[in-house]
């Protein structure tokens, strides 16, 4: 087990839903953050990208993959990995389980719900996303069909350290906006309403060595079939559609003919 500190599911629940968000302090084990932290900061610190949806449907039986992407919408990159591929980093995804089996707890489902095949293909992967100097994500909701969509987060690099300034933020039930990062600590975990509007605000830096923000996630969703939509087809669902489809022809193009 690597997570503590965290209170009775439905307590928590309650608390995110009269605020919209809670913060577990120490809720990751020391051995488990540093691990993870570590892990991801040397990944992403090789810029690897081989796709750029950074949003959007995701196939049933997708292989894992990194991505970038920067338009008016977003810049970060993000890192896929799905539960029926070989993971990444073992202990991230042991920490992910854990923590959708409490959420799932939160929200009154079965603790494996989203880890077991279902005809309506519910399930979850896991996200981790990089917000180099710049890097931001505008101000979106989320929503899952007939699904309450609670959100926990895992920081693993922070405001004032690793930037200068900028992260993830929510609107509270208040209608307030809440900078969450700069309430965080290492080992913290964050859970809010993927119903309230978040994102992340620009990151700045003084210091280009610094990596900027990493955070990690496992993101529910209801994967598309592969015999609805073929891959070819994907771009075409997230938002740019056309244009960023073209650009990633482009770039593909340009490293055959380099190589």
């Amino acid at each position: 087990m690597h997570i503590s500190n965290l209170p009775e599911p439905s307590q928590l629940m309650e608390t995110v839903s009269q605020q919209g968000y809670a913060i577990i302090e120490n809720g990751l084990d020391q051995k488990a953050y540093d691990s993870m932290r570590s892990y991801w900061i040397q990944h992403f610190e090789k810029k690897q990208s081989n796709e750029m949806t950074v949003r959007g449907d995701i196939l049933l039986g997708e292989k894992n993959f990194n991505s970038f992407d920067k338009n008016g919408f977003w810049h970060l990159y993000r890192n896929f990995e799905f539960l029926w591929n070989e993971s990444y980093h073992e202990c991230s995804k042991e920490v992910h389980l854990e923590l959708h089996k409490y959420r799932n707890l939160m929200q009154g489902f079965d603790k494996n719900e989203g880890l077991l095949y279902q005809k309506n293909r519910y399930g979850i992967y896991l996200s981790t996303s990089h917000y180099p100097m710049s890097g931001f994500l505008e101000g979106h909701i989320d929503v899952h069909q007939d699904h309450p969509l609670i959100h926990y987060m895992i920081p693993l690099t922070f405001s004032g350290t690793d930037y200068k300034s900028g992260g993830m933020f929510v609107f509270n039930k208040n209608n307030e906006l809440l900078n969450l990062d700069a309430l965080v600590n290492p080992r913290s975990i964050i859970f809010f309403d993927g119903r309230l509007k978040h994102g992340v605000s620009k990151i700045t830096t003084i210091d280009e060595k610094k990596i900027g923000r990493i955070a990690t996630f496992a993101i529910p969703t209801h994967f598309v079939s592969q015999e609805k939509v073929p891959r070819i087809l994907r771009p075409f669902l997230s938002s740019g559609g056309f244009q960023y489809y073209l650009k990633s022809q482009l770039l593909r193009a340009k490293k055959v003919f380099k190589s």
